[in-house]
């Protein structure tokens, strides 16, 4: 890890996720690698198909990176890393398919995601 004066609350190294199996193997991330620091602002933007879901549904635990690593706050995230900060209130989900969800509007669906 280097050594830096802003503080990282997310890292991603080397992420790589393949779909599949056998002759039909599908390369969804291709070694990603970025940081987040604390107080910055990140957006994930890309064409259809280019794995911005499968980034999320990996930085989330939804689903498993094939190698590479995450880690959030130093801690290299796995299902019980996951568990303990949602326990402790510090992880929240927001689905991309508001239109589903019972909530009359994306901010109350934000504002009890955050309660």
């Amino acid at each position: 890890m280097e050594r830096n004066d802003k503080e990282k609350i997310l890292e991603i190294e080397n992420v790589t996720k393949y779909y599949g199996s056998g002759a039909v193997v599908t390369k969804a991330l291709d070694g990603i690698s970025f940081d987040v620091e604390k107080g910055e602002f990140t957006a994930i933007m890309g064409a259809s198909g280019s794995g911005k879901s499968t980034l999320l549904n990996v930085i989330s635990t939804i689903d498993r990176v094939s190698c590479g690593e995450i880690r959030v706050e130093g801690r290299r995230l796995n299902a019980k890393a996951i568990t303990s900060m949602r326990q402790r209130g510090q992880v929240h989900m927001l689905a991309s398919a508001i239109h589903l969800s019972t909530f009359s509007s994306t901010k109350a669906c934000i504002t009890f995601t955050l309660t």
